[in-house]
């Protein structure tokens, strides 16, 4: 019976031992309710703040980043076709041209053989024999006629680096619309002819074509053309509003909007052969990229 008496007991004190551990649990959870019920509405109001902020400047950010990258890609690409097409040019250019220089050996050859000619008809004349007359005049017209077909042969040489030239600003012409947003196309030559070439002499059948003094210059190729850097309207959080930092973001790419695109092609004499020159090619730059 002590025995049992002693089990009971030990019962009773484990018992309240739990009770009194469940009470200070509870009694420790309603505390930190009562006192701590402040720091968590706190935090949510601290982040609906942070929010309100955060969000529409992430908004702005976007804006800007995205249109960033259209400005970016849109004067690569405008300035890529513009020296595209102007090196393309110019090495048709520079194929003609290496046809034509190396013609003029050969008109050197025919004005030594008019010269023979010539002279050779006067001696004819002068002796008054009519079988040398006839031979005389007979190989002077056949020299004459190979020269101007030579010459027709130049000509046509001429001719063709002037269709290059046309050809090449209706290609851009073309591809600049294409884009549409790119316009206002425009080419410009430096001299009357496909080539920056002159006869020498002048008032030959078959002259020497060579380049004209300031070559580089005078044969250059101008292109230019307005890029449109973003599409239509600028983005809605742009806009002017709250912020007078969107105000004077907004005023800056109006300003902006359109910048030209140029580049300026040659050729340059360089032992003996031409190199093609790309003596400008530029994107006006703007205020704000």
């Amino acid at each position: 019976m002590v025995f049992e008496s002693d089990m009971d007991d030990q019962k009773i004190i484990a018992t309240t031992g739990r009770l009194e551990s469940l009470q200070k649990a509870f009694s420790s959870r309603r505390l930190a309710r009562a006192g701590g019920g402040k720091y968590p509405q706190g935090q949510k109001g601290i982040a609906i703040v942070a929010a309100l902020v955060v969000i529409p400047l992430a908004f702005a950010v976007g804006a800007v980043v995205t249109t960033s990258f259209v400005v970016f890609k849109r004067k690569s690409l405008g300035q890529s076709l513009c020296v595209q097409q102007g090196v393309k040019t110019q090495e048709q250019q520079r194929e003609t041209l290496r046809i034509l220089t190396k013609m003029n050996k050969a008109a050197k050859a025919l004005r030594a053989m008019r010269t023979a000619a010539d002279i050779d008809l006067q001696a004819a004349r002068a002796s008054g024999l009519p079988y040398w007359i006839a031979a005389a005049e007979a190989v002077w017209q056949g020299v004459y006629n190979a020269q101007k077909v030579f010459h027709a042969a130049q000509l046509a040489l001429l001719a063709k680096a002037q269709v290059q030239r046309r050809l090449g600003e209706t290609s851009l012409r073309v591809k600049v619309a294409r884009t549409r947003f790119m316009k206002h196309f425009r080419a410009r030559d430096y001299y009357d002819g496909g080539l920056a070439v002159e006869p020498d002499p002048e008032d030959s059948d078959s002259p020497d074509y060579v380049p004209v003094e300031d070559f580089k210059n005078r044969q250059r190729q101008l292109y230019s053309f307005d890029v449109e850097l973003y599409p239509g309207k600028i983005p809605a959080v742009l806009q002017p509003g709250n912020s007078r930092f969107n105000r004077y973001l907004k005023n800056d790419l109006e300003n902006a909007r359109f910048q030209v695109a140029e580049c300026v092609v040659s050729l340059e004499e360089k032992e003996n052969d031409w190199d093609i020159q790309i003596i400008a090619a530029s994107r006006q730059s703007n205020s704000w990229f």
